[in-house]
């Protein structure tokens, strides 16, 4: 296998692990909102996940994978809506965080989870296949940019991360 193809698959198996957890925190919140509970536990953990590693590897998108991936003139303009998206899910982040209605904040967090998986599925199917297929592209130099790119890594690390830097991958 060759280094890009491990570089997309690492990060295809990455979106898929973030969608499950935020899968998992989003469900959660409906149910505790569904019975009439305090959220606080589930609302906590929803926004931390997605302080701590959506939104750092959002940004590390933006610096390292998006650059490279806008220079080809047919995903410049999907490129743009993917940074588009980013700023909805902060958005989308920032609405949570401050309300303190249960189904609000339920209907909030499934809205980011739908969001976030429409978005995986297009990064993963339109954008990562052309990078990858292409000779002139180092998908795996860009993926540990990325890494780099994210300033700190928390308990929550995800074992696609974990494999991104202990693989060698080029």
């Amino acid at each position: 296998m060759n280094g890009n193809q491990q570089a997309a698959d690492l990060l295809i198996s990455h979106h898929a692990e973030m969608v499950s957890s935020l899968r998992e925190r989003a469900q959660a919140l409906v149910a505790a909102a569904e019975r009439g509970v305090a959220l606080t536990a589930d609302k906590r953990a929803f926004l931390a996940y997605v302080h701590e590693i959506l939104v750092p590897h959002a940004l590390a998108e933006e610096k390292t994978l998006y650059p490279a991936a806008a220079q080809r003139p047919q995903l410049s303009a999907l490129v743009h809506s993917m940074i588009t998206e980013h700023r909805r899910i902060l958005s989308l982040f920032e609405t949570i965080q401050h309300s303190d209605d249960s189904v609000f904040v339920a209907a909030y967090a499934t809205a980011l989870f739908v969001l976030f998986e429409v978005h995986a599925t297009k990064e993963n199917e339109e954008i990562l296949p052309p990078l990858r297929d292409d000779p002139t592209c180092n998908l795996a130099q860009l993926v540990e940019a990325m890494h780099r790119a994210i300033p700190q890594h928390t308990a929550v690390e995800t074992q696609a991360e974990s494999q991104i830097t202990k693989e060698e991958i080029g």
